[in-house]
């Protein structure tokens, strides 16, 4: 899993040979594998990458899916990604685009 994981970090739309494909379709409706193979280290090396390259709709898919099975939450990678995330204002900043309201 490890190694799909880092082919799909490390590769560009371009050459990717399908290693994000066959994560997300490893994935897609496995709880226990999101719950058991997907550790903190694999969630904290994607939002670097997400952080530190142009935004990629590949990896911030491949993010998303790493939240929710089934319609159903997978809090603990949950739980990470908002620590990762929404905790640390620099990396709100980056990922996020600021919402603008008009008064």
């Amino acid at each position: 899993m490890a190694l799909f994981f880092n082919q799909a970090m490390l590769t560009t739309d371009d050459n990717s040979f399908g290693a994000s494909v066959t994560i997300r379709e490893l994935l897609r409706d496995n709880a226990s594998m999101l719950k058991d193979q997907i550790d903190e280290k694999i969630i904290k090396n994607l939002i670097n990458l997400c952080l530190s390259k142009t935004k990629s709709s590949r990896l911030l898919g491949l993010l998303a899916d790493l939240c929710v099975c089934n319609n159903s939450a997978i809090l603990s990678n949950q739980d990470v990604i908002q620590a990762l995330l929404l905790k640390k204002p620099k990396n709100r900043e980056q990922m996020f685009f600021a919402m603008r309201t008009d008064e």
